[in-house]
C-alpha cells in the first residue's frame, strides 16, 4: 500500500494507555464477581459470565437534581437467581455513596426485577 493510504500502528504510548484501561476494567470485573461469588459456589466461571451479562443489560439512567441523585435502574436478567445476586451487588455499591464524576449526584443502583 502507498504510505498515504496505509494504516499506521498505534504509538507505544497509546497502546500502553489502552492496556492500562483494559487492566482496570478486568480488575473491576473481578472485584464485582467476587462480591456475587456466594451465589455461585458450583460453577467458577458463572459469576464472571453474570457480570458480563450485567454490562450488556439495558439500564435507565435517571438524574434528579433536586435530590442530588443519579439512579441507574438495571433491567431484568435472564434468571431469578441472577437478579437476586445483582440486587445484592446494587446494595453493596449503594453503601459506597459514590458521586458521579464531574457532578454532585450520588449514584443509586437498582435492579428492576429485585
Amino acid at each position: 500500500m502507498p504510505d498515504v493510504s496505509r494504516l499506521n500502528k498505534l504509538k507505544p504510548e497509546s497502546k500502553l494507555f489502552m492496556n492500562i484501561i483494559k487492566m482496570i476494567c478486568y480488575h473491576a470485573e473481578t472485584a464485582m464477581s467476587e462480591i456475587i461469588a456466594p451465589h455461585f459456589y458450583k460453577e467458577k466461571n458463572e459469576k464472571r459470565m453474570l457480570i458480563k451479562q450485567l454490562f450488556n443489560t439495558p439500564a435507565d439512567i435517571i438524574p434528579n437534581e433536586k435530590e442530588q441523585t443519579l439512579t441507574i435502574r438495571i433491567g431484568s436478567l435472564s434468571a431469578p437467581r441472577y437478579n437476586k445476586a445483582i440486587s445484592e451487588l446494587c446494595e453493596i455499591l449503594n453503601q459506597t455513596e459514590t458521586i458521579f464524576p464531574g457532578t454532585e449526584l450520588r449514584m443509586i443502583f437498582k435492579n428492576q426485577a429485585g
